[in-house]
């Protein structure tokens, strides 16, 4: 078997935390023998093989320790425990303006740069046409990087290293900034690369970039791996992940007897199958994700969750997929008079309402009660179909009560956010969208055609 062009073994970083800054010189007089620090460990047993050719996707939260890794592999960084092998020549593009001169020229810190990473002038000769064409920046590579725009920098930075032979290029989020076009050309310019046996290491909070490119995906949480294999278990390991994490409760809360007394007794109530209205299937409590309630006016949340056609929980949808969202309202205080209605509502990244529909909208002539009562529950399942543009979304969750010989509608769970999730297209190829644009709005297409006679010209 061909050797990996990569091996990372058990690898791990260790930062010490001081929490005055008089303790690390007293700790350093001492020899260590007055120990004042406390030992963090950023990222720990790290373990995989790449070989050539493959793209790796590194999917973790903000503190996960996958920039940690990065820095380790690139040598900025020294392993506090554990070792890696680089077999050939591995380029580090980790922040965009790392290494650059603003007082240079494009070319001459493209120059510069090259000659860090030890290409010679030749090299350099042999590519540069190349890097000022692939970063469409014109005239101004010849000018001082100063006055660049954060999406110019974004250009040369990724031109220069794009067009360097190499064996590994390990990237860190340096796509996040630049217009959409340029990134087209940059996934281009990466098959382009792992087609001659280049091995892509990209760090990225876009499940979608690791769906659609990479063969491989690196799972880190809290500074562990949790998973690395093929990227499509990748992909669902990490949307469990998120959703796990939906409002977790908080470690104190539950020190607290009477929080843990009342909590149990409403578990107790949720688990008994006394349920009125019509039937439905209800995942066991279980696979609900712990999360703080959350109350406003006369109703608290005390359980949500969401899951995908394969009823699996995740914060990863494939656009166009069925999910199924379970949530339950506690009635406290003052009763709900009149029917109540609940839905989720769809906000997109600029805060916009892309989706909302409550029970009552969805069927007015549904049969629910007419007042509940303090102490009441009162739960819903609702089916959404993600006919939505790819990218991140948050959900929020509703309530009124709908008083119909009134003819009002009253809120009383103003809308709270209980989750954020990515909607991914299921394929790479961009001829497989089933639409343009925000939504998928219902309608239908109609063709004819005439075939021309072969006599006509």
């Amino acid at each position: 078997m061909e050797k990996p062009v990569l091996r990372v073994n058990n690898l791990g970083k260790r930062f010490k935390l001081y929490h005055q800054s008089q303790d690390r010189l007293v700790e350093w007089l001492t020899l260590g023998a007055k120990r004042k620090h406390t030992d963090f460990w950023a990222v720990r047993n790290i373990q995989f093989e790449l070989q050539r050719g493959d793209f790796l996707g590194i999917l973790g939260h903000n503190g996960a320790g996958k920039s940690t890794l990065l820095k380790m592999l690139s040598g900025v960084l020294t392993p506090s425990e554990g070792s890696f092998e680089v077999n050939g020549r591995m380029l580090s593009l980790l922040e965009l303006g790392t290494g650059t001169n603003e007082s240079l020229t494009g070319r001459e810190n493209t120059t510069n740069r090259a000659k860090i990473f030890g290409f010679s002038q030749q090299e350099v000769d042999d590519h540069i046409s190349e890097i000022k064409e692939f970063s469409e920046l014109g005239e101004f590579f010849e000018y001082p990087v100063s006055t660049y725009s954060s999406g110019m920098r974004a250009r040369l930075n990724f031109s220069t290293f794009a067009f360097l032979d190499c064996d590994i290029l390990v990237l860190d989020e340096v796509l996040a900034v630049g217009d959409i076009f340029f990134k087209q050309k940059c996934y281009q310019r990466m098959d382009e690369l792992l087609k001659n046996d280049t091995t892509i290491i990209l760090v990225t909070h876009s499940v979608q970039y690791v769906n659609s490119f990479c063969n491989k995906a690196l799972v880190i949480d809290s500074g562990e791996q949790v998973y690395m294999g093929e990227k499509e278990e990748g992909v669902r390991m990490y949307g469990r992940l998120r959703h796990k994490q939906l409002r977790t409760l908080d470690t104190t809360t539950q020190k607290k007897p009477e929080l843990a007394d009342h909590k149990e007794k409403v578990q107790e109530k949720l688990a008994d199958d006394n349920w009125q209205g019509k039937e439905m299937e209800w995942p066991p409590l279980e696979q609900f994700p712990e999360i703080l309630p959350i109350r406003r006016r006369n109703l608290v949340l005390e359980q949500f969750l969401l899951q995908n056609e394969e009823g699996v929980m995740t914060t990863v949808i494939n656009q166009g997929e069925m999910v199924t969202l379970y949530y339950t309202f506690r009635v406290v205080n003052e009763p709900v008079e009149g029917k109540i209605a609940a839905g989720v509502m769809i906000f997109d990244n600029l805060n916009r309402v892309v989706h909302g529909r409550d029970n009552y909208q969805a069927n007015p002539h549904m049969h629910l009660p007419e007042r509940l009562e303090p102490g009441s529950f009162v739960r819903f399942k609702q089916k959404v179909k993600m006919d939505i543009k790819e990218g991140m979304y948050i959900a929020r969750l509703r309530a009124l009560q709908v008083k119909e010989d009134e003819g009002l509608r009253e809120t009383i769970f103003p809308s709270e956010q209980v989750m954020s999730f990515e909607v991914i297209l299921p394929q790479k190829n961009a001829l497989f969208t089933r639409f343009e644009g925000m939504a998928d709005l219902a309608g239908s297409s109609v063709v004819q055609w005439k075939h021309g006679d072969d006599g006509d010209h």
